[in-house]
């Protein structure tokens, strides 16, 4: 089987039954995915419960019900694959600078919110497989070969490359291709602009572009599985009161997303320390095209 083939399967219908069983997809333009089967992923984990890209956050979301887990990656002084949003310490932890000048073990002294570490990848992904849930990877910064192949490396080890269960997605054409080349079973594009509706990969994430129904249909035809982010494609009012035919949505704020739609799991208090800055009762109004990266 070619690698171009082993890329396919969401896109062309080969699994099914994600909400059932939360291990499996199903899409295509004969299926116009309502919100009640839409897969829902914690987007960063989520930020309204706990500290963003930390693994107190990551448990929370699969025991409130997220069925799927997105973080990204980036890379320490000593080369270790590391999960955080942005490429300095400043906006979620209490160091600053860049991730590239810390050591691991510099890292480790840092706190990412309530008292957590920045997760390593590694320990990131223990918690996915455990958990029992899909994972998107956001690979942010991956110069060359090696790096890419030492990410497939961690899916690989803890079974998740599989063309189901985890899923690596870029913004780069060209990181999409060193994830492919290192044998990455399953690829997604962010993109943010018309172009990126026709682009050749079985996921789509639109994200601070249009987003509308005739364009979500374009996609399936190609048999991509669609989905956008949290005010930055559409709003969670949005997305309920208006069938766009997607097929996930990348939720910010998981609670509140989960509560909203009826598939919230009550779980226990948020970390000692953190406060979380926006309620999980009711979206927070953001423009729907607002600027950023996911």
């Amino acid at each position: 089987m070619s690698k171009r083939q082993r890329c396919r399967p969401w896109g062309m219908g080969l699994l099914a039954g994600a909400v059932i069983t939360t291990t499996a997809l199903a899409t295509g333009p004969a299926q116009a995915v309502r919100t009640h089967r839409m897969l829902i992923v914690a987007h960063r984990g989520g930020d309204d419960w706990g500290p963003e890209s930390t693994l107190v956050t990551f448990r929370h979301a699969i025991a409130a019900g997220a069925q799927a887990i997105e973080f990204d990656v980036w890379w320490t002084a000593d080369h270790i694959p590391v999960v955080m949003h942005d490429p300095t310490m400043n906006r979620t932890t209490n160091c600053r600078g860049p991730i590239a000048d810390y050591t691991l073990a510099e890292l480790e002294q840092c706190d990412a919110g309530g008292g957590q570490n920045v997760p390593t990848l590694d320990e990131a992904l223990q918690v996915i497989a455990q958990g029992h849930i899909l994972v998107f990877v956001h690979c942010k910064l991956v110069n060359n070969q090696w790096q890419a192949e030492t990410i497939m490396g961690e899916i690989d080890k803890y079974g998740l490359n599989d063309g189901t269960w985890a899923t690596t997605i870029a913004d780069n054409p060209t990181i999409l291709h060193r994830m492919y080349e290192a044998g990455s079973n399953h690829l997604g594009l962010v993109f943010n602009n018309p172009e990126g509706w026709d682009a050749p990969y079985p996921v789509l994430l639109a994200y601070n572009t249009v987003v509308t129904r005739r364009l979500v249909a374009r996609a399936h035809r190609h048999g991509a599985f669609v989905m956008t982010v949290q005010n930055h494609g559409l709003t969670l009012d949005q997305l309920v009161h208006r069938n766009y035919g997607l097929d996930g949505f990348f939720a910010n704020h998981i609670d509140q997303v989960l509560e909203r739609l009826g598939r919230y799991r009550p779980t226990t208090d948020g970390p000692a320390g953190y406060s979380p800055t926006l309620s999980s009762n009711s979206d927070d109004g953001e423009s729907s095209t607002g600027t950023g990266d996911s």
